[in-house]
């Protein structure tokens, strides 16, 4: 669902442009494609052997020259043959209350003032809001990823949060990344990512000392490649 108060658009607009210059957004893969079992696959590999890296982490080179992913962290959700879909986990853009979030979506917030973060998920339709979570937590969406990761509409998250209903644990986004097919295995090959792996505490667990160079930092010496 996207964002529809103009006044947090502009806010959250404003930013994202600070934060990246307003380098041109792009759109390489679409959030509501489903990988189908007739999706093209690479010559000898069948769907069986593909090599996904759903629940890892990519970590961007210290060389990335795309403003949008310099010093990232993207926890990937989703990566099969039709590409892959992820969220970057440590740009922080501001914070607000649960209520007035939902109220930018036009949703009653119950006038719930808990707070909450809002993360720069990715360059791709950057005011569709969404959650990694964990899997206490689920609807007919929600993508399941592994015994301690989900992905839903944030949306839907933030009105249970708002009923007292919603998981242990929540990184609220707004937009993703997303990779066509083979598009992400030729930024492998190129270096512009390295893959680390992930665990529940280093995706959820607050360290506002480290900010998002040290995180992504951490990021690099779980990295299973030099750079």
């Amino acid at each position: 669902m996207f964002v529809r108060s103009v006044f947090l658009r502009t806010i959250l607009g404003a930013a994202l442009a600070i934060l990246f210059l307003v380098a041109p957004l792009g759109s390489p893969g679409s959030l509501d494609a489903k990988p189908s079992p007739d999706a093209t696959k690479s010559p000898g590999q069948s769907p069986s052997e593909f090599d996904s890296l759903a629940g890892q982490l990519l970590v961007a080179a210290p060389e990335m020259a795309d403003p949008r992913f310099s010093r990232t962290v993207i926890v990937v959700v989703r990566h099969d043959h039709t590409g892959a879909l992820g969220l970057i986990i440590n740009k922080l853009i501001g914070s607000s209350t649960v209520a007035d979030l939902l109220a930018g979506f036009g949703e009653d917030g119950r006038d719930m003032a808990d707070p909450i973060d809002i993360n720069y998920g990715g360059p791709v339709q950057p005011f569709v809001g969404l959650s990694l979570h964990s899997p206490d937590f689920a609807i007919e969406d929600t993508t399941v990823v592994n015994d301690y990761l989900s992905m839903s509409a944030g949306v839907e998250v933030l009105k249970a949060m708002a009923e007292d209903r919603g998981p242990r644990n929540t990184l609220f986004m707004l937009g993703y990344a997303g990779w066509g097919p083979d598009q992400l295995e030729g930024e492998l090959q190129r270096r512009d990512w390295a893959v680390a792996p992930a665990d529940e505490a280093f995706i959820f667990a607050p360290d506002p000392e480290t900010g998002s160079d040290g995180r992504w930092q951490k990021a690099l010496n779980r990295m299973q490649i030099d750079l």
